[in-house]
């Protein structure tokens, strides 16, 4: 968790636009596969996903 700070990756150099990267897992990990095969898995990863992009957009918007 945390921010990138170097610009190493493609996609935040070549953009001027807010970009949120997310590594959800790996499917070459067994446990990540199997958690990312189910439903609850995905909705937990979505959740997650959507409640640190609201928290950075909240954090960004305050005084």
């Amino acid at each position: 968790f945390g921010k990138v700070t170097r610009y190493y990756y493609y996609l935040l150099r070549q953009t001027e636009y807010l970009v949120f990267l997310v590594e959800g897992g790996f499917m070459s990990h067994p446990e990540d596969e199997m958690f990312l095969l189910t439903e609850e898995g995905l909705d937990q990863l979505a959740q997650a996903v959507f409640d640190g992009i609201h928290d950075f957009l909240l954090d960004q918007s305050s005084p």
